[in-house]
């Protein structure tokens, strides 16, 4: 043992050594190692002391241990040590919510903004006067000024568009070429092309274009039916007939026409000849004949769909001037039907107002005919159920067509109508003694011009009627005459029953 001192200190006085060091344990910082050994003088030198089995043995500072609850380089908190940390640290205006995590390191889930109207802290989009990078171009428009934060949220009402023909800005209809996706098919036109954006950003159909006859009533068009017939109520997509200032006119010769039309969007007239028909639409015909004859005016069933009335006018301003008005009156079918006859004299002009029942409206089918009221050119009467059919006329200076009937009328003048049942029943045809001022006969034949054809044959106090049974389609002829030459004005009048 001596002997290993000795030659250490040899070796040691060699090397420049002091002779009288101390030799001991080192006490470094590092364990081990031969460089972090000991302090000079203390332990040896470093080389010697650090090397396995030379010298002393180094120690050096004991390793951080993370859930001691003490924080240990390198450890940012440990527990509920956090060295002096709070949620300031982290951007938050409230110190309080920060913890520790298992490894010692901070945890800020904890922390919360406070949105105090001062500090834009994590989790807030805004605060106070401070918007972060947000402005009004984030939400559509061109002018970034005029965000505003609420609750920490932006508010974008403050923000305004601009107009300036280049982009479509919330509050913009429209801007420039730009639309928003709308075309001429937004204000109810067929074609799409054609709308614009005016100055102010909003949109300008003046551009667009309606089409006549499409079927389709666009902007403009009072209606559109398809065609150009005058005489429908509609003429030229803008709708006749619905005043008396501008009806439907008519010239009529001897003959029939057809009209089709509706009552939808028509005037409002009344007569005191008819109740419950002041409420709904009608259409007005101004006819006017080029000959004197009888004319029948009726409702066709099959091209009529709603509730109908029909009257006619002397004067179309005057309600009081009604000839007379009808209404087929069924509860199960009451959609057309109605007609009515009387006499006009070559130039005159009555009005036909095709009407309807409390406020009903629809389309029509209009049967206008002007007959002689002979043999040759009967009036025709078309009757449907439940009726009634009327018509009024004057045999004064008519031809005597027949010669005589059964009970009379071998000299008096006479007119002829042809009924036609749109049904197989009862028909109670009458002259009322009310409403016929002269000593009248009436009679019915299935052959106009032959006697032996007759049906009935009526002259007697009060009225005069008999009953027919009709059949579908089948007409039959009804003479209004008189006798011993008796002739006057007459209402005839025709019920299914």
């Amino acid at each position: 043992m001596l002997r290993d001192v000795r030659v250490l200190i040899a070796i040691m006085a060699m090397q420049g050594c002091s002779s009288d060091a101390v030799f001991g344990p080192g006490t470094g910082s590092n364990t081990g190692g031969g460089d972090a050994g000991g302090s000079a003088n203390v332990g040896g030198a470093g080389d010697v002391g650090g090397g396995p089995g030379s010298g002393g043995q180094g120690q050096g500072g004991a390793p951080a241990t993370c859930g001691n609850g003490t924080v240990q380089s390198p450890e940012e908190c440990d527990g509920s040590d956090l060295a002096g940390g709070n949620c300031t640290d982290f951007g938050f205006s409230s110190t309080e919510g920060l913890s520790c995590t298992a490894s010692c390191a901070y945890d800020a889930s904890g922390c919360k903004p406070t949105c105090d109207g001062q500090l834009l802290e994590p989790g807030e989009v805004c605060d106070g006067s401070d918007l972060g990078s947000t402005d009004c171009t984030m939400f559509g428009f061109s002018n970034p000024a005029g965000l505003a934060c609420v609750a920490c949220q932006p508010d974008p009402s403050g923000c305004m568009p601009t107009c300036d023909g280049q982009l479509l800005e919330l509050g913009e209809v429209c801007d420039g070429t730009d639309l928003g996706g709308a075309d001429c098919t937004s204000f109810g036109y067929v074609s799409p092309a054609g709308l614009a954006c005016d100055r102010s950003c909003q949109l300008d159909s003046e551009g667009c274009t309606a089409v006549c006859g499409n079927m389709v009533p666009e902007p403009g068009e009072d209606c559109d039916d398809g065609n150009f017939d005058p005489t429908d109520g509609c003429n030229n997509c803008q709708l006749s007939g619905n005043t008396c200032g501008a009806p439907i006119t008519i010239s009529m010769a001897l003959g029939a026409q057809t009209f089709t039309g509706t009552t939808v969007g028509g005037g409002q007239h009344q007569t005191s000849l008819c109740p419950n028909e002041d409420t709904a639409p009608d259409r007005i015909y101004a006819v006017t004949a080029q000959t004197a004859g009888f004319l029948t005016a009726s409702l066709i069933k099959s091209g009529t769909n709603y509730d109908s009335i029909l009257y006619a006018l002397t004067n179309c301003n005057d309600p009081g001037s009604g000839i007379w008005c009808t209404d087929n009156g069924s509860l199960n079918d009451p959609n057309g039907g109605e007609t009515l006859s009387f006499e006009m004299q070559q130039g005159q002009t009555a009005y036909i107002i095709v009407d309807g029942y409390l406020g009903a409206s629809g389309n029509y089918q209009l049967l206008l005919d002007l007959s002689a009221g002979t043999c040759a050119d009967p009036v025709p009467l078309p009757i449907w159920q439940p009726g009634p059919t009327s018509g009024r006329g004057n045999t004064n200076n008519k031809p005597n067509n027949h010669g005589t009937n059964t009970c009379g009328g071998a000299s008096s003048s006479d007119v002829v109508y042809e009924v036609t049942p749109q049904f197989t029943g009862n028909i109670d045809v009458r002259l009322p003694s009310n409403s016929t001022g002269y000593d009248s006969v009436l009679s019915a034949r299935t052959v106009c011009t032959q006697q032996a054809t007759e049906l009935a044959c009526s002259h007697q106090t009060g009225d005069d009627f008999f009953t027919v049974v009709g059949a579908t389609g089948v007409p039959f002829y009804v003479i209004v005459d008189g006798f011993s030459g008796s002739n006057g004005e007459y209402r005839l009048r025709l019920d299914p029953f």
